[in-house]
């Protein structure tokens, strides 16, 4: 199976390893949650009800986790947890855990993501998240490389995903960025601009856009109704030879 090479329950990968839900001893083979897989708080769920995003997760093992997931045991089974760059709030009933994915996981791995020529394939293994780390890491060096002319690899390596997604913000990369660093943050706000051209829109039935759809709609019922009392103006004429009957 994909990545069980680094999401074994409790191996060693590196300077760091993956945390369990529980640690108990659970099956061997890992289980696929479905997107109803567990229940509680009312409704159904793809994650168990006590999970938790790995505390003080290094790059290199977030990685791994944010391309692959995770594995975790729950009520003593063992589960394979979809790839945390898949991860929606609406998978996550804590509000503490989906707000730990976007301010520490999401920037980091986000800004890696956008390294040229970059594409997951639909089998992850071990061996693409390593491969792909590198080229990664050179791309965010493109971006931010103010970080490895202050830091040394050594105490970047103690980094966790929350330090490097601090360290990649706007406003630090503005305050302390080489100059590269600024002109890449510029290029980047530049292609984001909104369009400078004048824009024209097509109108389609009452559509306007003005917005002043409230006047419109209001102008052509006055109309319709007008329309309407001079035909039945008309009709009433015609059937009595012009002359309007006495009531």
């Amino acid at each position: 199976m994909a990545c069980l090479d680094w999401l074994s329950v409790g191996a060693q990968d590196g300077p760091e390893s993956h945390v369990a839900v529980e640690d108990v001893e659970a099956s061997q083979v890992p289980i696929v949650p479905k997107i109803n897989e567990f229940f509680y708080k009312g409704q159904y769920w793809c994650v168990p009800e006590n999970f938790e995003l790995p505390k003080e997760t290094k790059r290199l093992n977030g990685w791994q986790m944010w391309l692959c997931g995770q594995v975790v045991v729950s009520k003593n089974v063992t589960y394979k947890l979809k790839p945390f760059r898949l991860l929606t709030g609406k998978d996550l009933h804590k509000k503490s855990v989906e707000r730990e994915l976007t301010t520490k996981w999401r920037p980091i791995f986000k800004m890696m993501e956008q390294c040229p020529l970059f594409d997951i394939p639909q089998h992850v293994d071990g061996s693409f998240v390593q491969s792909s780390f590198l080229p990664a890491t050179e791309f965010l060096k493109s971006r931010a490389g103010y970080i490895w002319e202050k830091k040394d690899d050594r105490i970047l390596s103690t980094w966790s995903v929350g330090t490097w997604s601090r360290m990649i913000q706007r406003g630090m990369i503005e305050k302390h960025g080489t100059a590269a660093d600024k002109a890449a943050l510029l290029d980047a706000m530049a292609r984001n601009q909104p369009h400078k051209e004048k824009r024209t829109f097509v109108v389609y039935g009452d559509a306007r856009a003005d917005g002043c759809m409230g006047r419109l709609n209001k102008t052509l019922r006055m109309l319709a109704i007008d329309q309407r009392r001079e035909a039945a103006a008309d009709a009433f004429g015609d059937a009595f030879g012009g002359v309007v009957p006495d009531t």
